[in-house]
């Protein structure tokens, strides 16, 4: 784990604002968003109330350095380490050309002139959340919804022969395992070990929930080729049931890694994972 983690300030973070927006802006504050664990997220206020966010990509900021499993950094690996600015901007551009809104990318640098980490600057997005939105008013939230389904629908149409990090597949990459059922499947298994050396809650039902996992992998379907967007989204009931544990796995191995950090939102993390441990262990009532 990295010792001592440096974070951006206002004093830091000038030359980037001056390369995005000009000279005639100056920079008023810098606010750290809360939750991150890959990447830094900065809100930036300037001098005319306008804001920005900036990413950074930096070993001080990726709390999963040092708790990884072995492997995890391999390209090929559809689960391995998702982070950094190559991988933004290949997702960028995917969801560009499919005709998906997503918030436009201002600036991108890994010149370590401006900042000393590879960074991006990305329009700010204002008016809060769907949910929100859901609650208050419900007819705005169902136009809302419509756009977000024909957003969907784009990316569902954006096909590819196996699965992978859209940057690695762009570029012309395979990855060893071109099942989605097998690889979630080994990824599964291996998690619900991990978690049993942590928890003897785990340990105890270790067998039974493995042989759910083959249970429920076995009825899965193979599929031809991969899009965009997750195809289990109420798409196929055998698969989405199968993801679901292995959904319920993956945020309990996940949080217990990063509770091992100094994230200063460990404690959250350590809830999330009880919360999901819970929902495996009484799967599948």
């Amino acid at each position: 784990m990295t010792a001592e983690r440096r974070f951006a300030d206002p004093g830091s973070m000038r030359l980037v604002v001056r390369a995005a927006f000009g000279r005639s802006r100056s920079l008023v504050r810098v606010e750290r968003l809360a939750h991150g664990s890959k990447k830094g997220a900065y809100r930036l206020t300037m001098d005319h109330g306008g804001t920005a966010l900036v990413y950074v990509w930096d070993d001080s900021e990726d709390y999963w350095q040092g708790v990884l499993p072995e492997g995890a950094d391999d390209p090929a690996d559809p689960f391995s380490h998702a982070s950094g600015l190559t991988l933004f901007e290949a997702a960028a551009r995917r969801l560009a050309s499919a005709g998906v809104r997503c918030p436009e990318l201002l600036l991108a640098d890994r010149s370590m002139t401006l900042y000393p980490a590879d960074i991006a600057v990305v329009e700010d997005v204002a008016g809060g959340s769907l949910g929100a939105l859901l609650e208050s008013d419900p007819a705005a939230a169902e136009r809302s919804l419509y756009v977000l389904a024909g957003w969907l629908a784009a990316m569902a149409a954006v096909r590819s022969p196996w699965p992978g990090k859209v940057a690695f597949i762009d570029a012309g990459g395979r990855p060893a395992v071109t099942s989605c059922e097998t690889l979630m499947l080994g990824r599964a298994l291996a998690q619900l070990t991990e978690i049993a050396g942590r928890d003897r809650r785990a340990a105890a039902a270790q067998d039974r929930l493995g042989e759910a996992l083959h249970s429920l992998a076995e009825p899965v379907e193979p599929r031809t080729a991969a899009t965009l967007i997750h195809g289990e989204l109420g798409l196929d009931e055998d698969r989405l049931r199968f993801y679901q544990l292995c959904m319920h796995l993956d945020l309990v191995a996940g949080p217990l890694r990063i509770a091992d950090t100094s994230h200063p939102e460990r404690d959250w993390f350590r809830s999330l994972a009880e919360h999901h441990l819970q929902r495996a262990l009484r799967f599948p009532a």
